[in-house]
């Protein structure tokens, strides 16, 4: 499969990860000490409702906040509605917002078509039946019509479900135990998966709650290391050693395209998959339909065995994940392959997996009309282009104040490479690394809070996705008044 799409790059793979490394080594900087000491007080003034919601959220909510990616210090903004490239809060201060769910939104906030169609499946149907409905086959077969690997989908309810299902349905096949991923790769929050999370290296670091015995069959290399992945799937294929049943990749690199890594890993993974009998599964919760139509898949030119479709199955609406792959290896989710016990009696083996509400009306319907209309309006390649417009508007922003920052983007994704960012860059090696990640986390919420202040939501000012929605002079002019005067805030200090 030859890929459709040119990779995009703003610098080759050398020279990006040479000043990432680079700033990962710079001191910190922080915003100046009187910003910070009035950041809460502005939030106050400006978000006064926020900030009482934010005071009940604390007396019936864990932590005062549902969503990872919330804004959290100095409180939690409570967004009420969406449209197009903009969200609004309670207080009625507008966003341009570059979070879009963390990333399912392609079309824009309520895109109207998705919105309308939804809604009249709802009236007519209801908006979840618990069994079987025309809505699930049309769906299926959009993915299966855009996705060259998937002949099959099963709907699940988030992409952490359809990483289990992907697991176990990996080990059924192939009979083998051990499954591998990417260090600092996210593939949701299931225990298995929450080793090696974020920040390649940190192994068990993070995996609170969870016993050692739920995470021991998970391996994981260093990103694009291809030696190493080599070296895993030939050790742990060993006889007696248990196998290695599937080998897990986000599509172009981990934790959203944060640690990146190039075409040529991807198809040299692909052969040693083929090699070692170890399925592939391609993660693409954030690139499907993103990226392109056929996702990552389509844009490096490879089949996966698997792929892993979460929250972008639904654009928006709720309870969305799929998994779609090889018809000989899904089959097992229907209990329709047979094999021989040694008694000679013929069983059928089958992998568990369920979900009331997967597959309902609502998501379904949002995939299929989603789906098309994002095919019809070139949305993938319009988000890319304003990406490369708004990259281009930071980094004037951190050059005319000469600071040591700058944006990249791959297509609609855009990375901010800043101070706070770096924490994805320190060597685990140095005797003070985790007080310089818990540093560069602290400056990146203050980062944050100054974006908002600016009217600019994003993904912990670190990932910016774009939309169709997005492609507009206001949306540019607001950009560029935002990061002119966030980046003269932090230039004040040099």
């Amino acid at each position: 499969m030859k890929g459709k799409y040119e990779e995009i790059h703003p610098m080759n793979l050398e020279n990006l990860e040479a000043r990432l490394k680079s700033l990962a080594k710079m001191d910190i900087i922080k915003p100046p000490v009187e910003l910070i000491q009035s950041l809460p007080r502005k939030f106050k003034q400006k978000f006064p409702r926020s900030r009482t919601l934010s005071l009940e959220y604390q007396k019936y909510i864990p932590g005062g906040h549902e969503h990872q990616n919330a804004i959290k210090w100095p409180f939690t903004i409570t967004m009420d509605k969406g449209e197009g490239a903009f969200v609004w809060d309670v207080d009625g201060n507008a966003y341009v917002d570059f979070l879009m769910a963390s990333g399912p939104i392609i079309l824009g906030h309520n895109y109207p078509e998705v919105m309308e169609h939804v809604i009249s499946i709802i009236r007519e149907k209801g908006p979840a039946l618990g069994v079987m409905s025309e809505q699930e086959l049309l769906a299926a077969k959009e993915i299966v019509k855009h996705v060259d690997s998937v002949k099959q989908v099963r709907f699940y309810q988030s992409g952490t479900e359809v990483g289990m299902a992907a697991a176990r349905l990996a080990r059924c096949y192939t009979g083998k135990e051990y499954i591998i991923k990417a260090g600092g790769s996210y593939h949701g929050w299931s225990d298995q998966f929450v080793y090696d999370l974020h920040i390649p290296g940190t192994g068990a670091l993070f995996s609170y709650g969870i016993p050692r015995g739920c995470y021991e069959k998970t391996l994981s290399f260093k990103p694009g290391d291809i030696r190493r992945l080599e070296k895993l799937l030939k050790r742990y294929n060993k006889p007696g050693k248990g196998g290695v049943a599937a080998v897990f990749l986000e599509g172009g690199g981990g934790d959203g395209m944060t640690h990146y890594v190039p075409r040529e890993f991807y198809h040299a993974a692909r052969e040693l998959c083929d090699d070692h009998g170890a399925l592939m599964v391609m993660d693409e919760v954030i690139t499907g339909f993103r990226l392109a139509m056929g996702g990552a898949q389509e844009y490096f030119g490879i089949n996966a065995d698997l792929s892993m479709l979460g929250k972008i199955v639904g654009h928006q609406y709720p309870s969305a994940g799929a998994l779609g792959g090889r018809e000989d290896v899904m089959e097992l989710l229907g209990a329709q392959a047979e094999e021989v016990d040694e008694n000679g009696t013929s069983i059928k083996k089958s992998v568990m997996t369920a979900g009331t509400l997967a597959g309902t009306n609502i998501t379904c319907a949002a995939a299929c009309k989603a789906i098309q209309c994002i095919e019809k309006t070139d949305a993938i390649n319009i988000a890319a282009r304003v990406a490369d417009k708004i990259t281009a508007i930071i980094n004037d922003a951190f050059e005319s104040h000469d600071l040591p920052f700058f944006a990249y983007n791959f297509k609609s994704i855009i990375h901010c490479a800043t101070s706070g960012s770096s924490f994805y860059h320190i060597s685990l090696n140095l005797p003070d690394a985790l007080e310089k990640i818990d540093a560069c986390r602290e400056v990146l919420g203050m980062y944050n809070a100054m974006l908002m202040l600016e009217g600019i939501q994003s993904l912990q000012a670190m990932r910016f996705y774009t939309s169709l929605a997005h492609d507009s002079s206001e949306v540019l002019e607001k950009v560029a008044n935002a990061f002119d005067a966030f980046a003269a805030n932090l230039a004040s200090m040099e």
